[in-house]
């Protein structure tokens, strides 16, 4: 069996044992959390080969800024082996027709361009504030549905942070109305969410040692659009509890949310 059936059969063997009715929370927004999600020795593939292209941060993303402080590598010719089959298996036409049948959304199209997907990394100090992904992908004029996070936290202690927060939306002010659940960030932990108007994001900075890092794998789902939807093209961050009402925040959300401007920061 070649790495890449191999994951696929992983993937589907797992997602056939979780129920649309019983696993699949709509509170604030659909999701699933899958624990176990792969067998133990291919998630140990991707941690050993994630923490070993990491040494070299010349060809990642940096994002440092006070909504954001993270890497991210997002070139597939730049992924390892086992990371680049795993991505490549998440858009696979069996692990697509489950993912359907427990979201309940159809018609999915797999972003196979990791536009913001890959791999992300933060170290001690990162953050990621509470934001609602970008609606409409800016080459394919697709919406995007669904976002697959998988955690790789091996020998991570919760103090430290990391777990993903959701939030209620509060269609009066556009921003996050409270929070509903926290997703701590742990070892071999799947998460997949629906992402209209899904507030999400870690705002407190992580506190790990200096040889610990939060890393994870992301994939993203994408659909034609929706009857009613948003024509964001760039993400579009909140405010972290202590950043409201500072008039220079609002203006960097401003400037993020802006496709052009974004690219600038």
């Amino acid at each position: 069996m070649t790495l890449y059936n191999n994951y696929v059969e992983n993937i589907v063997n797992r997602l056939k044992k979780c129920s649309p009715i019983d696993d699949w929370s709509i509170n604030p927004f659909g999701h699933i959390v899958v624990d176990n999600f792969l067998d133990e020795d291919l998630v140990n593939a991707l941690y050993e080969e994630a923490m070993k292209v990491k040494k070299d941060e010349t060809s990642w993303n940096k994002y440092n800024n006070p909504l954001e402080k993270k890497f991210s590598l997002s070139k597939w010719d730049q992924l390892p082996k086992n990371v680049y089959s795993f991505l490549l298996a998440l858009g696979d036409v069996a692990v697509v027709e489950q993912i359907e049948l427990l979201s309940g959304i159809y018609g999915i199209v797999p972003d196979a361009g990791l536009h913001g997907g890959g791999i992300h990394m933060h170290k001690k100090g990162g953050k990621l504030n509470l934001h609602q992904d970008y609606s409409i992908h800016p080459k394919l004029g697709l919406q995007r549905r669904l976002n697959i996070i998988f955690y790789l936290g091996k020998e991570w202690n919760k103090s430290w942070g990391g777990g993903l927060e959701l939030h209620e939306h509060n269609p009066e002010t556009n921003r996050p109305k409270y929070l509903v659940k926290t997703v701590d960030y742990t070892w071999n932990r799947m998460i997949m969410f629906d992402t209209i108007e899904s507030w999400h994001g870690f705002p407190d900075p992580i506190t790990p040692p200096d040889d610990k890092y939060r890393l994870s794998l992301a994939y993203y789902y994408t659909s034609s659009p929706l009857e009613k939807h948003s024509e964001k093209q760039a993400v579009f961050y909140a405010p972290s509890n202590e950043q409201i009402g500072d008039a220079e925040i609002e203006k960097l959300i401003e400037l993020r949310s802006n496709p052009g401007s974004a690219k600038q920061l």
